[in-house]
């Protein structure tokens, strides 16, 4: 994976760009899709959002703001004016926010099983499952 914007990314294929949005657990949701015959003709973007994988840390207090506004810095550092969005979990409040924000940018959104919380319970959740997250990244994935 590559980094830009303190974002660890990966890019596979060619065409119109889709935005993959990992939930609050596993970084790594999205592997399995890109490889997908379905996807073929479009420009997958897979990246970890900040405080994940190799991507930086959070500073300060993370906010669904704060992951939306890395999610467009991500978008125009790698040249996409416009991307379908698809998000899982506890990525969906962020590509919703992402939409809200910047309506010119998304040309869909997709939401699987998107957690429905405030800014508050994302950050307590994220401190609760922080260990986890940690070990899962570390190679202990059962």
């Amino acid at each position: 994976m590559d980094q830009v914007c303190g974002l660890e990314y990966e890019v596979s294929g060619q065409g119109e760009a889709v935005l993959l949005i990992h939930g609050a657990i596993l970084s790594d949701t999205f592997a399995p899709l890109v490889r997908e015959e379905s996807l073929a003709g479009f420009r997958c973007i897979r990246y970890r959002r900040r405080g994940y994988g190799q991507s930086e840390l959070v500073t300060g207090e993370p906010t669904i703001e704060g992951h939306a506004l890395d999610a467009l810095s991500l978008l125009d550092a790698l040249g996409e004016r416009r991307a379908h969005v698809v998000a899982h979990s506890g990525g969906g409040p962020i590509a919703v926010q992402m939409a809200v924000s910047a309506p010119e940018v998304a040309r869909s959104l997709v939401l699987l099983e998107p957690a429905l919380q405030n800014a508050a319970m994302a950050a307590a959740f994220d401190e609760l499952l922080a260990p986890l997250v940690e070990r899962y990244d570390c190679g202990e994935r059962a």
